[in-house]
């Protein structure tokens, strides 16, 4: 049998205020408040496609993962995929700019968990234009 070193196994004591373990799988996941529509509109007023990439006609797809700490803070923000560091320093800048998260529950506990957020940069015909 395989250990997921997430979970807490058998002969784990765990105490709610002491776990600081990262969890990848969790019972309910981390949401942004209002879900994740709210936070596709979220993104599309915050995001400001940065002038350079626009000119060079560069987009794609950023993922960047954080971390959900139980107070629904993000921290340890790094950029997973990214076709341009451009996108990549935009996404981390409004990642960074997030209102705090309604954490994950592992159980009946708050825990704190990964979370890959992937950001879609594309250019719209009347970005084109300016």
């Amino acid at each position: 049998m395989a250990l997921d070193y997430n979970q807490p196994n058998d002969t784990t004591v765990v105490e709610d205020g002491n776990d600081d373990r990262i969890y990848d799988i969790t019972d309910e996941n981390a949401e942004f408040p209002g879900g994740e529509r709210a936070n596709l509109e979220w993104l599309s007023n915050n995001v400001q496609y940065p002038t350079l990439a626009l000119e060079r006609g560069i987009q794609g797809r950023v993922v960047v993962q954080f971390i959900v700490n139980k107070d629904g803070s993000l921290s340890d923000l790094k950029v997973l995929q990214s076709p341009n560091e451009l996108l990549s320093q935009e996404a981390l800048r409004v990642v960074g700019q997030m209102p705090r998260w309604k954490p994950a529950r592992q159980g009946n506990r708050i825990v704190r968990s990964r979370f890959n957020l992937p950001i879609n940069f594309t250019i719209r015909d009347e970005q084109k234009s300016k």
